[in-house]
């Protein structure tokens, strides 16, 4: 799958500035990366080029004379001219005194870069577009007919009647050395709350998801003569039922986003898969339950924490573990969390200017064009529970240059057969009328074809919102960082690639104690590392409910030297990962950094361990906060955003 190019005669890209040094693990593998050029002709309304003037002149404007009296003599634009350049000599003097924070030259130069000449022609530019637009096409067919695009309720896991030991040429007693599942949590409830959810036309019910035996750790008392004394664990419930609470909240049980009795039913299934292939079918982990061979983390909040108590649950049910012994989940404060990558960017100055640069994209600006209907659509019949005074203009129109976050609610409602909201007539003929003039479209069209205002979101527009919200996550994860910025990779999954590494283990490094490593986390952590994977679109769409990655580390015997060997295969959703084409060679050997390891087709299902080590490790950054700094001039000479 190529990526959308320009034209040859369009000039070429300026050099690439040297690499800035950030942190120690930084400075041992600093990489230059190229810039996009996007001077050259573009369809993007964010980036205006010099095919279509700011000022058009018509041909009436050319022959006026007037005009041509009023306009300043040669001599009067000379002067204003050397006016100009002393104020910026005085500028420039200034700032090569005295130390300033710089500004974000990376946004500057995409601004410049679009405002400058070019000698892109109109066929250039046409040719680009529809580059741009094939190139889309394919992503959005590749999401379209992958088996996630029907899984997002629960995503597959691995089976014991589709899962297979992988073979290696000239490499034979492979055997399982280590795991490491990176999941994110089972079906829950909505995070937010629409208008219609406080109407009382849903019911959102969780009371009994965590209704579960644990085993007590404690000895037991000394007239108790049962080994295994059980403890039932229940959540308090709040009733929701009474005013002044009532019109504030959805009916039924539950809190904003706790898991529900399916989450929980679903991670038990994925924790008895896991016994039959890790236990019974492989021998890999104890049937009787050792916690020295598992170490879980989950975020600090309760549906990833209960996902992961209900997969233990699955994994060592009733009977397989002794009284004394116990399983501890590890968490840490969200804010400081690497499983909860999309709050990193909000500590993290430099990785927040990064991501602005991501709709500055002819890529980008395809999708908001071809999506715009769908997401005003959306925006107008399923409003937020926000009162309509609150709802301003800017407000929506600031949502409307992305994804709408409701998207999540009509979701949670598909997995459950739920109706879709509902707006009375004339309040959506008013709401799709006001979307459609913020979002600058003629009129937002109905979804069956009638001629008549749309009062109801129907499951087509909740599918084509998967589709968005789909490529939404694959084009900020996977295609903007690894086809423009890679140093996102670095500040927002670097992070939690340290964790990975750390579960992993060195080459040829003899035994381990610890053989399955969990971490149980949530969607924008698992696209973020499928980014990082650089898995191929139809792999990289919005993570389900369930949604899993497993590495696991192979080790075997060299048939030709007799020298043990390691490799490494990646599990997405219980298929072998297949990395996209073009992304595995973005990069590669430059500056030396670590090759990457290619999955899927005539590159087969492993890679060296060794090799995926080194191209984690030249990913993930050991001084964090040092890499997010934005710099002095000054103090580094050029901006820390250059590459």
């Amino acid at each position: 799958m190529a990526a959308p190019s320009s034209s040859a005669s369009s000039p070429a890209p300026a050099p690439a500035s040297p690499a800035m040094s950030f942190g120690r693990a930084a400075r041992t593998a600093q990489t230059r990366f190229p810039r996009p050029d996007y001077r050259r002709a573009s369809s993007s309304p964010l980036l205006p080029t010099a095919l279509t003037p700011l000022l058009p002149l018509n041909a009436a404007d050319k022959d006026d004379s007037t005009s041509r009296r009023n306009m300043p003599s040669p001599r009067v634009l000379i002067i204003a001219v050397m006016a100009v350049l002393g104020t910026a000599a005085v500028v420039l003097t200034f700032r090569s005194r005295v130390a300033v924070r710089s500004v974000d030259r990376v946004l500057v130069e995409y601004a410049h870069a679009a405002a400058a000449p070019s000698n892109a022609s109109t066929a250039d530019s046409i040719a680009h577009a529809e580059k741009t637009k094939q190139y889309f096409d394919r992503v959005m067919r590749a999401m379209q007919t992958h088996p996630s695009s029907r899984t997002y309720c629960s995503a597959d896991t691995p089976t014991p009647p589709t899962y297979t030991r992988p073979s290696v040429l000239g490499v034979s007693g492979l055997t399982l050395g280590k795991a490491v599942l990176i999941a994110r949590h089972g079906d829950r409830a909505p995070q937010n709350m629409m208008r219609d959810d406080v109407a009382g036309n849903v019911t959102w019910n969780c009371n009994n998801v965590e209704y579960m035996f644990l085993h007590d750790a404690s000895p037991p008392p000394a007239e108790e003569t049962n080994t295994d004394l059980e403890v039932l664990v229940s959540k308090k419930v709040t009733k929701i039922s009474e005013k002044p609470w009532m019109p504030r909240m959805w009916a039924g049980t539950c809190a904003l986003a706790d898991l529900t009795a399916k989450g929980r039913a679903m991670f038990i299934d994925f924790g008895h898969q896991m016994r039959e292939i890790y236990v019974d079918q492989l021998g890999f982990l104890s049937a009787m339950l050792n916690p020295d061979e598992v170490n879980v983390h989950a975020t600090a909040i309760s549906r990833t924490i209960h996902s992961a108590q209900s997969l233990l649950q699955g994994l060592y049910p009733r009977g397989t573990h002794p009284t004394s012994r116990h399983v501890t989940i590890r968490t840490r404060p969200i804010d400081v969390d690497p499983l909860h990558s999309n709050k990193l960017h909000v500590q993290c100055e430099r990785l927040a200017r990064l991501h602005a640069l991501s709709k500055q994209t002819p890529l980008w600006a395809h999708f908001m064009e071809r999506s715009a209907a769908n997401r005003a659509r959306i925006e107008a019949l399923a409003p937020l529970k926000a009162a309509k005074s609150t709802t301003s203009a800017k407000a929506l129109a600031e949502s409307l240059k992305g994804v709408p976050a409701v998207i999540e609610n009509l979701w949670c409602r598909r997995c459950w057969s739920k109706p879709l909201p509902c707006l009375p007539r004339d309040e959506a003929r008013a709401s799709l009328a006001r979307v459609a003039t913020i979002a600058g479209i003629p009129a937002v069209p109905d979804q069956d074809g009638d001629g008549e205002s749309d009062t109801c979101l129907q499951e087509s527009t909740a599918d084509q919102a998967w589709l968005d919200k789909s490529f939404d996550f694959w084009y900020r994860n996977n295609y903007f960082p690894n086809r423009h910025r890679h140093d996102i990779v670095r500040l927002e999954m670097g992070p939690f690639l340290r964790d990975v590494l750390g579960a992993l283990p060195m080459p040829n490094g003899g035994k381990v104690e610890t053989k399955l490593h969990v971490f149980l986390s949530h969607d924008g952590t698992l696209s973020g590392l499928l980014g990082a994977l650089r898995a191929a679109p139809g792999h990289h769409t919005w993570p389900s409910y369930r949604s899993n990655v497993v590495v696991e580390v192979w080790a075997g015997t060299d048939d030709a030297t007799g020298k043990p060997r390691e490799f490494v295969r990646i599990l997405h959703d219980g298929r072998p990962l297949v990395t996209d084409p073009d992304m595995a060679t973005t990069g590669d050997d430059e500056e030396g950094e670590a090759p990457w390891c290619r999955f899927g087709g005539e590159h087969g299902d492993v890679c060296p361990l060794e090799t995926f080590r080194g191209f984690l490790e030249s990913h993930s950054v050991e001084e964090w906060e040092e890499a997010c700094l934005v710099r002095d001039d000054a103090a580094d000479g050029v901006d820390a955003l250059e590459m």
